[in-house]
């Protein structure tokens, strides 16, 4: 058969996001099912063009990624797989070359993915780009589409402290219609000690974060232990922090259990606002 690819420098946007690459487009067939094979009828493979990318660039957040005025996230190097089918274009690409846009905040490396399908269904699909070939699964993007970066296992450091965990990053409108980036995490563990322990922290936590241009401000709430004598914890606690001079409220899905909704107090100047808030009871 006749063997096409196309390669080109791409700018586009996806589901409101900005990315840019280089784009090599290839037509191939797809598999039919056990089921589709076993028909008396002939079925034809299915057609979806697939993308091989690389050198790609993500910016999810408010801005255009250039200048001060910019409050998000950034992939940069990326590389990855994307498919264009009847259904619609899903994705996923991976980097290390990750930033996120608020003061005194950084990541301490790690692998992030992104992934996005704009059709109803699921993408699973195996795909070769040159001697790899990629698994391409992709959760189902319904009537608005579904877009995030994920990191797992990464450190997540601002206020002086850091936060470790499992993270989803996804950029939603608050109100006034305002670009923010919204970040959810999993199996959080965070500690504030004295420089050689930990006295207190949080472990198995849930934590709920939103970056935009005044700041960061977040919620963790989990297991919470401490080494301080003559102080006991008797109840479950939770670390808020805030580096933005407005208040915000945020909340924490956290499976079989009540969702928390808790207001973050706004920095004062020149400030960091961070704290743990709970009951506190003195040991026997």
């Amino acid at each position: 058969g006749v063997f096409v690819r196309l390669s080109a420098q791409i700018d586009a946007e996806i589901l409101g996001q900005k990315l840019s690459g280089k784009f090599s487009f290839e037509q191939i067939e797809g598999e039919l099912t056990d089921e589709a094979r076993e028909r008396e009828t002939p079925i034809a493979p299915p057609k979806f063009i697939k993308i091989g990318v690389a050198d790609l660039n993500l910016i999810i957040g408010d801005g255009d990624g250039d200048g001060t005025n910019f409050s998000g996230l950034k992939m940069e190097n990326g590389s990855g797989v994307f498919m264009i089918s009847p259904d619609g274009v899903a994705g996923q690409a991976t980097s290390r070359n990750v930033s996120i846009s608020a003061p005194d905040v950084e990541f301490g490396g790690g692998d992030f993915t992104l992934q996005f399908n704009t059709g109803e269904e699921e993408v699973k699909e195996k795909i070769k780009i040159g001697e790899d070939l990629i698994n391409l699964f992709v959760p189902a993007g319904g009537d608005e589409g579904y877009i995030s970066v994920v990191a797992s296992g990464i450190d997540l450091n601002l206020v002086d402290q850091t936060i470790q965990g499992n993270f989803v990053f996804k950029q939603e409108q608050s109100a006034g219609d305002k670009t923010v980036l919204q970040i959810a995490a999993t199996n959080v563990f965070v500690g504030i000690g004295d420089g050689t322990q930990n006295l207190v922290s949080i472990n198995g936590g849930f934590a709920a974060m939103r970056v935009d241009s005044k700041g960061i401000a977040g919620v963790v709430s989990g297991n919470f232990t401490e080494s301080i004598p003559g102080i006991e914890i008797s109840a479950d606690m939770l670390l808020l922090f805030n580096t933005g001079d407005q208040d915000v409220t945020l909340e924490i899905e956290i499976p079989d259990k009540d969702n928390v909704t808790q207001t973050i107090s706004k920095a004062g100047e020149g400030n960091s606002f961070i704290k743990f808030y709970g009951e506190v009871q003195k040991s026997d």
